[in-house]
C-alpha cells in the first residue's frame, strides 16, 4: 500500500484483486461435497467481501477527508481558533 494525499493509505490495487477472486469464485464449478467444503468457501468469500467493504470505505472516507470542501473546513476552524 502506498500513502497519498493526507494521511491516507490507497488499495493499490487491492479492490481490483479482490473483484477478479469473486468473479473466478462466482465462475468457477465449485464442487461441495461436504459441510467443510461448504464452509471453506463461506469463509473465503465472506473474508473477500470483508476486505471489500473495508477498502471501498477507507477509499470514501479519505476522499472526503481530502475534499477541497473539507479542507476549508478545516482552515476555518484553525482561522477561528483562540490563541497565539
Amino acid at each position: 500500500m502506498k500513502v497519498e494525499k493526507g494521511y491516507g493509505v490507497t488499495e493499490n490495487g487491492e479492490i481490483e484483486k479482490i473483484y477478479k477472486r469473486l468473479r473466478e469464485l462466482e465462475e468457477a464449478e465449485v464442487k461441495i461435497g461436504s459441510p467443510e467444503d461448504l464452509e471453506m468457501l463461506e469463509q473465503e468469500i465472506m473474508g473477500l467481501t470483508n476486505n471489500l467493504a473495508a477498502l471501498l470505505l477507507q477509499k470514501k472516507l479519505q476522499a472526503a477527508l481530502d475534499s477541497d470542501e473539507q479542507q476549508e473546513k478545516e482552515a476555518e476552524l484553525i482561522r477561528a481558533w483562540p490563541g497565539e
